[in-house]
This record gives structure tokens, sequence and C-alpha cells, in this order.
């Protein structure tokens, strides 16, 4: 997770005190960083604040210690909601996937496959929790290129199955196609698995 939160402060000082549940993640799989921006805001300095989890599940009820903490322009609570010397970060909720988070990428190679062109198509999961049994519409899709079935096979009801039905965590799916269009692969499910 990376929430980036610019704040305008006299005085800052943020340390994490506190995190919920996660079975294998713990706070030094969090990082904070911050840094002036270097832009002024009501004539104080601007700071940005990155919170990032380098853990692969979603950590709940992130709290900061923010003591001495003040701001000059108000914060969306649903980001940071100070209370007292404590500010729980995203309303204490880990980072929920959804379809949204894959993204699917088609771009031109540059070669000709039997006269037509080739496509390459790129799926990336861009949320820190794994998803598996990844399904893309697959309605009209047609190659002269031959796809690994363990990249990309169709499951009927015009839906393909994505790396075998393999959880697409760090690293994206790649694999190349050969028709006169490009086609979309959109996303129809998945299964999301945050522990």
């Amino acid at each position: 997770m990376a929430a980036t939160i610019k704040i305008v402060s006299v005085f800052l000082f943020l340390g994490l005190i506190s995190q919920g549940y996660g079975q294998e993640c713990t706070l030094k799989d969090l990082s904070v960083k911050v840094a002036k921006s270097g832009a002024q805001i009501k004539g104080k300095a601007e700071w940005v604040v990155t919170i990032t989890n380098k853990c692969n599940c979603a950590q709940n009820t992130v709290k900061l210690n923010c003591k001495g903490f003040k701001t000059v322009v108000p914060i969306d609570p649903a980001i940071l909601r100070v209370s007292g010397n404590v500010c729980l970060v995203n309303y204490g909720y880990g980072q929920e996937c959804t379809l949204k988070d894959l993204s699917v990428k088609v771009a031109k190679s540059g070669a000709q496959i039997k006269g037509k062109p080739e496509w390459v198509v790129t799926i990336t999961n861009n949320c820190v929790c794994v998803q598996s049994n990844v399904k893309v519409n697959c309605r009209g899709f047609q190659t002269e290129e031959p796809i690994d079935p363990l990249i990309l096979i169709d499951s009927g009801d015009d839906e393909c199955i994505v790396n075998y039905g393999n959880a697409i965590y760090e690293y994206p799916i790649t694999f190349k196609y050969a028709w006169d269009n490009s086609f979309p692969f959109n996303p129809v499910s998945s299964e999301i698995a945050c522990s």
C-alpha cells in the first residue's frame, strides 16, 4: 500500500506505534518517509508523507504517533484521522483489492505473424494482495499465434483463465497473439487473498 499525503506542518514527528492483525506482516514491513515538497502554504513548509507496506498482505489499524503534529490545511480524515497523539491511517482498513487493481495493457510488438500484427499483452496485479483464478473476457478473441494454455486458456462462456488460475502477485503475466486488431481482455472475475 502506498498512500501519499501532503501535509503542511510547523512540527512533524511521525512514528509507528501500533498496527493491527496480519498473520505474517509486522511493523518492519511498513515504512514512513517524510520529505519537504519545496512548496509553501500560508507561510509554512509543505511536507509529503509516504507510507508503504512491503508485505504481501493488507495491514489494518495502522496508527502513527502524532504528538506535536499541526497542520494549516485540513487533511481528509479518510486518509489520516487525528485523535489526540495518535493518527489512524486509511480509516484503519487495509487495502482491499478489486478487479480495478488488475491492469491489462496491449501493445504492438512490431512483428508480423502470418501477415497479422503481433500484440503483447501484460496483465498486472496492482494490489498488495494476491489475485488468483483471474478470468478475462475473451468473447470474439482470435489469434494466428498459439498461446501457452498455462498462460491463457478459454474456459467457455466467453471467458479465459489467466495463468492457469494461479495467483498473480509480484510479476505480471505476459503473452503474445497475432490478429488484425488489439483485444482488450477486460477482467471479469478473480479470487482475492490477503492472508
